[in-house]
């Protein structure tokens, strides 16, 4: 039996991105002096669930993902619904992009693995995924988003409910854009279509090589890729330049990697063309949209919400993108850009949300543009610290008690005017001390990767001029006391069959389905899962107790604060 061992000297390096902060290295069975081995993935069905089932599970292992970086096997996750109905999910791993055809929840098939170009390099352990369809016609004229490619890659308009679970007539091809942040990865694009005509891998090694890869401009990595399916451009955050000549050589202070880049899809989706680098502007991750929202001063133009979340004044950078707060901390910034014009990006508004401290990814509530909601993965970590905590002092302040154990939460920022937006609250689940990170809306539910603490279904609803969030099913798939860091990194709910995939670090894919025997008009029901207002549950507090857990907390929060000193020089 092989364990996942934690290798003290690997921590630093595994600390990249504000992502993944453990780090280990797959061994024998010998005992580590430093931390005790992590066991084997779990496997369920899992005893904390609510309204959720699970029909199926597939193990690393079992989707080609056999090389764990630093004990990462798994990252980001996306899907794509074939013409034909078939349902695929597209999973980031250490070895490169595993494709599951999850048509049957009951039944699914791994295809095979699209591999990474770099293998063996240790930051592929962050991937992401994004999807465009090219559509034969779309003549209709009606400004809707076809979303077989899923929300994240195309706004939805399902925003009344989850009955709508019609097809498109017409005929599309499917094209995923794949990367990671590892040097030289570049980034792998595949059509999609010819899956339908693929069998079942008939083991886990089978591969598929990518229909063409993305290099042009200097471009050799990124943390981020999305496209916004209604305008035909890709954007992507976190970019990794490198060569001699470069897409942002016009801007001479344009730094290795923290560019933005953006490309059109439309004329060639096998072959993007490069229409805007920006250099040193945004970093984390980024929703855009075709704005339909109350403001009027912007409807109809293409809006970016930008989640930044770094150093933007560091003296030591050179001066590069330095602002008008030299005492600024580092994290927290979230953004709205005017992207219409790709020449001339303009900054809507800047703001730092109060309490927030990495402004890691967002999403809007609805097809109306009204309320912003955004997810920061550091808030539990600092708000646990001490006094004279590193993230405290240096990263992001805080007016919480030193010692606070906080439920994982989302901010919810007020948008109908996208200049002057108005915080209204930080929205919690009973998850105490366990950080969050990525999220989906699907209509009126929001699908939220909460790392240790599963899989979290959010009902969105207006409550007067506010927006009402309620809990209403949870998927547990780490039962173990965890590092942090651990657990689901993304989620993604198929807008037709209500199938909901999850990317579980080290236990592999999840294919979910909220408990369609549950009555509709419980969803109203404030006491259905316990919520913000409510108290712990009994016995929640002793998951987070073991003096292991807290021996490798102290050792990734240790690591994490030598590897942001390091980056924000």
């Amino acid at each position: 039996m092989q364990y996942l061992q934690y290798k003290k000297a690997g921590f630093a390096k595994a600390l990249a991105g504000g992502l993944i902060f453990a780090s280990f290295a797959l061994t024998g069975p010998a005992q580590s002096q430093e931390f005790p081995p992590f066991p084997e993935p779990a496997v369920g069905p899992f005893p904390d669930t609510e309204n959720m089932r699970l029909p199926s599970q597939l193990l690393p292992g079992e989707i080609g993902a056999v090389t764990p970086r630093f004990g990462v096997l798994l990252n980001d996750i996306w899907g794509w619904t074939s013409p034909n109905g078939e349902e695929y999910a597209l999973v980031g791993t250490g070895d490169g992009m595993a494709i599951v055809r999850v048509t049957d929840p009951d039944n699914p098939e791994f295809i095979g693995l699209m591999p990474t170009k770099v293998p063996d390099t240790f930051a592929n352990l962050w991937g992401d995924v994004g999807v465009y369809n090219v559509h034969a016609h779309d003549d209709d004229g009606d400004d809707d988003d076809d979303d077989h490619a899923g929300p994240r890659r195309g706004d939805d308009d399902d925003d009344d409910g989850d009955d709508d679970d019609g097809q498109d007539s017409d005929f599309y091809t499917g094209y995923a854009y794949f990367t990671t942040e590892a040097d030289g990865a570049t980034m792998n694009i595949l059509e999609l279509n010819q899956l339908d005509f693929m069998p079942a891998a008939s083991d886990s090694s089978v591969t598929i090589p990518p229909s063409a890869r993305f290099s042009a401009g200097g471009y050799d990595s990124a943390h981020n890729v999305y496209v916004n399916q209604e305008s035909g451009f890709a954007y992507l955050m976190g970019v990794g330049l490198a060569g001699s000549e470069t897409a942002c050589d016009d801007h001479p202070n344009h730094p290795s990697r923290f560019n933005t880049m953006i490309l059109d899809l439309n004329k060639d989706p096998l072959n993007p063309e490069i229409v805007s680098c920006l250099a040193d502007f945004g970093e984390h991750d980024v929703y855009v949209v075709n704005y339909k929202g109350p403001d009027r001063d912007y409807r109809g133009r293409e809006i970016a919400f930008v989640f930044d979340g770094r150093e933007k004044d560091a003296p030591s950078r050179g001066g590069m993108r330095e602002d008008d707060t030299p005492n600024k901390l580092v994290g927290g910034t979230t953004e709205i850009w005017d992207v219409t014009d790709k020449d001339d990006i303009k900054v809507i508004s800047s703001l730092t949300v109060p309490g927030i401290c990495f402004s890691h990814q967002g999403w809007t509530s609805s097809n109306r543009h009204e309320f912003l909601l955004i997810n920061d993965e550091l808030d539990e970590l600092r708000d646990a610290e001490e006094e004279d905590g590193f993230f405290r002092n240096n990263f992001c302040g805080t007016d919480t008690p030193p010692g606070t154990v906080s439920n994982a939460g989302i901010y919810v920022m007020d948008i109908r005017d996208l200049d002057n937006p108005v915080f209204q609250e930080r929205f919690e689940v009973d998850a105490p001390g366990e950080i969050d990170h990525n999220f989906v809306r699907k209509g009126n539910k929001l699908y939220w990767a909460v790392y240790n603490a599963g899989t979290r279904v959010i009902k969105l609803s207006r409550k007067g001029r506010n927006l009402k969030l309620q809990e209403i099913g949870r998927l547990d798939t780490e039962p173990r006391p965890a590092p942090d860091f651990f657990g689901q990194w993304g989620i993604f709910p198929f807008p037709h069959s209500k199938t909901i995939v999850a990317s579980d670090i080290n236990n592999g894919l999840m294919i979910m389905k909220l408990d369609r025997s549950r009555k509709r008009d419980d969803d109203d029901d404030d006491a259905s899962l316990t919520s913000k207002a409510a108290p712990a549950a009994a016995g929640v507090a002793t998951l987070a107790a073991p003096a292991g857990r807290a021996a490798r907390q102290a050792a990734t929060r240790d690591a994490l604060v030598e590897y942001y000193k390091a980056r924000i020089r």
